[in-house]
């Protein structure tokens, strides 16, 4: 008790220092706080054993104590935990400085609370961080903390959570999707202390991540556990076999591709009628009916929204270069302010922009435009690297010095600078996913 009482006592030593520094008077500090004289004189004389954080908190705001002062004794004697979650609103609410320190060592007082059991804090702080943090980096740190501590009382549906929820924001940063993968693909080992939704999610997400990485087996063998999966009709399910019939085209097993098309075709949502005539069209180039693919994709290139635009411009470029009908081309890149308007958010449509760049350096140079071509290559390699795409970002700058060499020619210093630039981005993303 005496430990406490002294711990407290400072709480009132510091708002009495601020408050005479601040030249205030009781009376002026609690017309500013809200709290009345009487609380305010109790606890600067410390008449009050353990003032609560609601009073003092107030207090501390209109004298613009720091957040690390006021909390400090708080979370050093124990604390009920909607007193320590109350703490802990208030620190994540900040003043602009960094916090994260003094938020995990709040979040971890919280899990140490000795009015509820480890489970059911565990819980209290998951919603917590998933309801009301909206910072994605805090948040990283809070499930870190939330999967330390699970592990050490072996509560494996908290670990197996909160990894989830770290994969599904640590994939939206494209310039580390193999790693982010890897990661994505740990939280199979907790899989069954998912709820089924977030299964489902989790399968599917990363089915979507083996495809962009253009692992087409893995994310086949991903999506299927939806697929075959006896879960009701969904926009999920139906992605789900999108990511199937996609990857079986990709390594060339056609039939099976168009027997998931089928499926796709048949669940009730507008933008899959869009997406199929799509699908059709491109599988039948690779059944080697390019006249009637040519027609579909002209047909879904006047009927289409912008979800498919780009790659139904894609697939008509593939088509027009292989029969050099540069007329026709001249008349998609009419298209081209309107395609970069559109905003793109997967690393999928980010790298079918890409795609675009290089075909149009294929035609350039195809026309003997050189210079452009060069250019849209760059574009093309640069916007490879932000997927980290390196394959096709290296096949872009080795198409850049094969011009130059071929024409015997110095490359200019702009475009050695560029291509320096994205060697280092190489080499940087090569070096962290091997780690």
């Amino acid at each position: 008790m005496e430990a406490s009482s002294l711990q407290y006592s400072t709480i009132g030593d510091s708002i009495r220092q601020y408050r005479n520094k601040a030249n205030l008077t009781q009376s002026q500090l609690a017309e500013l706080s809200g709290v009345s004289t009487g609380y305010i004189s109790k606890i600067e004389n410390d008449e009050v054993e353990r003032p609560s954080f609601e009073k003092v908190n107030p207090i501390a705001n209109a004298l613009h104590i720091p957040i690390r002062e006021v909390i400090q004794p708080y979370l050093e004697i124990g604390q009920k935990s909607d007193v320590l979650f109350g703490i802990l609103r208030e620190v994540i609410k900040g003043d602009g400085a960094d916090l994260t320190d003094l938020i995990i060592k709040t979040a971890s007082a919280c899990l140490h609370s000795k009015d509820l059991d480890s489970i059911d804090l565990m819980e209290k702080l998951y919603q917590f961080v998933d309801q009301e943090v909206n910072n994605d980096s805090l948040k990283l740190a809070l499930y870190d903390l939330i999967i330390r501590h699970s592990r050490g009382y072996g509560i494996n549906k908290f670990v197996a959570k909160a990894l989830f929820q770290k994969y599904l924001i640590e994939r939206n940063d494209f310039t580390k999707l193999h790693a982010t993968y890897d990661s994505g693909r740990f939280v199979l080992h907790y899989i069954d202390f998912l709820s089924a939704e977030e299964r489902t999610t989790l399968f599917y997400k990363l089915g979507v991540h083996a495809y962009n990485l253009r692992r087409f087996q893995e994310s086949i063998d991903l999506c299927m556990n939806n697929v075959t999966e006896d879960i009701p009709v969904s926009l999920i399910k139906a992605e789900s076999i999108a990511v199937v019939h996609n990857s079986y085209y990709y390594i060339g097993e056609y039939i099976l591709s168009e027997s998931y098309l089928k499926q796709y075709i048949t669940f009730p949502y507008p933008h899959i009628q869009d997406n199929a005539k799509l699908m059709m069209a491109v599988l039948n180039v690779k059944k080697g009916d390019k006249e009637l693919a040519l027609s579909q994709l002209e047909e879904c290139l006047q009927s289409c929204g912008e979800n498919a635009l780009l790659h139904v411009i894609n697939q008509l470029m593939i088509l027009y270069l292989e029969m050099n009908d540069w007329a026709s081309i001249e008349k998609l890149l009419k298209w081209e302010n309107k395609i970069v308007s559109i905003p793109y958010i997967t690393p999928y449509k980010k790298s079918e922009l890409a795609h675009f760049y290089k075909l149009k350096g294929n035609y350039c140079v195809s026309i003997g435009n050189i210079e452009n071509g060069i250019q849209c290559y760059l574009e093309s390699a640069l916007r490879y690297s932000q997927v980290n795409d390196i394959l096709n970002e290296r096949e872009c700058c080795s198409l850049i010095i094969k011009l130059y060499t071929d024409r015997d020619k110095m490359m200019d210093v702009e475009t050695l600078k560029k291509l320096q630039l994205l060697y280092n981005q190489c080499n940087d993303w090569g070096n962290s996913s091997s780690l």
